[in-house]
């Protein structure tokens, strides 16, 4: 295969590539596995996401920029978690609300709001559960339609 990519003029990178077969490789920061059909965002990148929500449940303050990290950092793992915007939207109002009707204010330190807490404390305890994505959409088990023409 590496002689035909090459014969055909593309250029292989060798080093960043697999060249005997696998069923799973990290690609792009997460693990593909092709037998499990998931993806998963691997135990460093889980790990330091933990510290970072236990940093941040330590402390009654934060800046918006703290809060923003915390969350572009969960959204970057959205590919293997599920469903990682589901208990973010405290975190996500505490954010706008520290930043203030002006948006420059990224670095002003506010409390941190009960509910925003909630959230990171709700991934904290769920983070390592919820690793590992489907990578294929299951298939349909039922389907139902409906008529409503002869309604009156």
């Amino acid at each position: 295969m590496l002689e035909l990519l090459q014969d055909l003029g593309a250029v292989v990178n060798e080093a960043k590539s697999h060249l005997t077969p696998t069923q799973r490789l990290e690609y792009l920061g997460f693990e593909l596995d092709s037998v499990g059909m998931r993806i998963w965002a691997p135990p460093k990148k889980i790990k330091n996401m933990a510290k970072g929500l236990k940093s941040f449940l330590r402390h009654n303050v934060a800046s918006a920029r703290e809060v923003a990290s915390l969350l572009g950092k969960l959204g970057s793992m959205a590919d293997a978690l599920f469903p990682v915007r589901v208990h973010t939207s405290a975190l996500q109002d505490f954010k706008l609300a520290a930043l203030g009707g002006s948006r420059t204010s990224w670095d002003t330190k506010m409390t941190i709001p009960d509910d925003a807490k909630a959230d990171a404390t709700w991934w904290l305890q769920n983070l390592r559960l919820l690793n590992g994505r489907p990578i294929l959409t299951p298939a349909t088990d039922i389907r139902a339609a409906t008529d409503a023409s002869d309604l009156k």
